[in-house]
């Protein structure tokens, strides 16, 4: 499944794994709010998936399910086109 192919990337260096691990990391908070996850699985997920070089959770080691989703990601954000510009 998922985890298993992060595991890979992560073993391999793959640039992509802090992207998958991000995505990851807002599903878990996704599948607690939804009670597919309680509160234990929820924290043990996101502080496993948190490792994962390139990944920040805004908050500590020990952040709560509904900070879960918070994530920051770890490089340069990049605007969208048109995004920043004003309609005079």
């Amino acid at each position: 499944g998922r985890l298993r192919t992060l595991a890979d990337q992560v073993q391999r260096g793959d640039s992509g794994a802090s992207t998958a691990a991000t995505a990851l990391i807002i599903d878990v908070a996704k599948w607690r709010q939804a009670g597919q996850l309680d509160d234990g699985a929820t924290l043990g997920a996101v502080q496993l998936l948190q490792q994962v070089p390139g990944v920040v959770v805004a908050g500590s080691a020990t952040a709560t399910p509904t900070t879960a989703a918070q994530v920051v990601p770890s490089g340069p954000v990049k605007a969208k086109p048109g995004k920043d510009k004003k309609n005079d």
